[in-house]
């Protein structure tokens, strides 16, 4: 596969052919189709990657084809990889405990990870923050463990103090990073979500596909779409605003506004809302 993506990427998996000597015996939650298999197993050690989709095919190619400048042949250690990983799951999070950062970017491959933070810290890369547990805001508990920030984003700090920021509504898959650690979303942000594409339709408490809405520093509501692409036609099956969230005017054309974004990213050429929506957020979700 290597060499044949070398010479003729990018590729898809059909243009390749099985030569599997074993083949890759299947399970309950994948098939026995041994190209696609040893294309997942080398896209997740980054021997290769997506160089580009037609509708949900994707197309193959090796680093140097698709990155050629962050394709790098240089030699590092297993300590100096935990090291750049955390640095970066670090700027990422905000502020993260040692075990958040283990499901964060590298997910579950930091070994020595405890050794690395507290060089970082000698060195002045982290710091040691303190975060106070706001019961009033959220119904969780508090992860345990130490929490580090990165000094770089000190300066941030102060302007988030300063309410110096700008705030803005967006949609969020279920698979994006900012929910991928369930419990440390739900501490703090008092947002409890659990994707429900293997609940029967029945049982579903929002919808198949679930979108979160973030807007400014809080999840205002969740959104249940679908994608006709044969019909170009976006439908919203059901909105449901979050407990507390002031369902006026002003969020609903913030959250009309991000649903546009995600109608324009996926083609549609109309957004139709058909279920259940709050009525003081009917009117700017009129499209």
């Amino acid at each position: 596969i290597l060499d044949t993506l070398r010479e003729r990427g990018p590729l898809q998996s059909a243009d390749f052919e099985d030569r599997a000597v074993v083949p890759w015996e299947p399970g309950r939650w994948w098939s026995s189709q041994n190209v696609n298999m040893m294309l997942e197993i080398l896209w997740e050690q980054g021997q290769i990657l997506v160089s580009n989709r037609d509708g949900t095919r994707r197309f193959w190619d090796i680093p140097a084809h698709v990155l050629p400048e962050l394709t790098t042949t240089e030699q590092i250690s297993e300590e100096e990889m935990v090291r750049r990983a955390a640095v970066i799951a670090i700027r990422a999070l905000g502020v993260a405990t040692e075990k958040q950062i283990k499901y964060h970017f590298t997910r579950g491959r930091y070994p020595g990870l405890g050794k690395v933070l507290k060089d970082l810290v000698k060195e002045g890369v982290l710091v040691e923050a303190e975060v106070v547990e706001d019961r009033e805001r959220s119904a969780y508990s508090a992860p345990a463990g130490v929490w580090y920030l990165h000094a770089g984003d000190l300066p941030l700090l102060e302007r988030l103090h300063a309410d110096d920021w700008g705030q803005r509504t967006v949609l969020l898959s279920p698979f994006d990073n900012l929910m991928c650690d369930r419990a440390r979303t739900a501490w703090m942000f008092n947002y409890d979500f659990r994707i429900e594409i293997y609940v029967p339709a029945a049982k579903r408490k929002y919808g198949y596909y679930v979108l979160s809405a973030l807007g400014g520093d809080r999840f205002i509501a969740r959104l249940d779409p679908r994608m006709d692409r044969k019909t170009g036609v976006l439908t919203l099956n059901a909105i449901h605003a979050e407990p507390g969230v002031e369902v006026n005017s002003q969020t609903g054309l913030a959250l009309a506004g991000a649903v546009q974004e995600l109608g324009e990213f996926l083609g549609a050429t109309h957004i139709a809302l058909n279920g259940s929506v709050p009525d003081g957020w009917r009117k700017a979700l009129a499209f």
